[in-house]
């Protein structure tokens, strides 16, 4: 669903739950971005537990319901990053880690987490980034 806007033409997927990480890629998606939202495929998303703030953190994005457990759920995930510009999650700490975040930087993909933990992102894709453009 990507538009007009500051953030047209750049891709979002969206790994994400609850309310700080869909909000904040419901920022990126008003100002153009195209957002991805890649949900769990039992339950998706514990936010659709409350259908109204669910439709608000989640419009102007597209979704998609992989297990990202299974081999083959990965590596969907990997191909639909290797063409992000930027991956959001919220996972707990250490989860990515194990899951992707290796793929990722070898495709030089920013990854924004600890979106829970306050400041400690910025800091996170500040070092990451600096990885990537030295």
């Amino acid at each position: 669903m990507a538009s007009d806007g500051v953030l047209g033409g750049i891709k979002v997927v969206d790994l994400s739950e609850q309310v700080p990480g869909p909000y904040a890629t419901r920022l990126l998606a008003g100002l153009g971005a195209d957002v991805i939202k890649v949900e769990r495929p039992d339950a998706g998303d514990r936010l659709r537990q409350r259908p109204v703030m669910f439709a608000a953190e989640n419009r102007g994005k597209r979704d998609l319901s992989v297990d990202l457990k299974s081999a083959d759920g990965r590596d969907a995930v990997l191909r639909l990053i290797a063409a992000a510009d930027v991956v959001v999650e919220t996972y707990r700490p250490g989860v990515m880690d194990r899951a992707l975040v290796a793929q990722l930087r070898e495709h030089g993909i920013a990854v924004v987490g600890g979106l829970r933990e306050g400041l400690s992102a910025i800091d996170r894709l500040a070092r990451l980034t600096s990885r990537t453009n030295s």
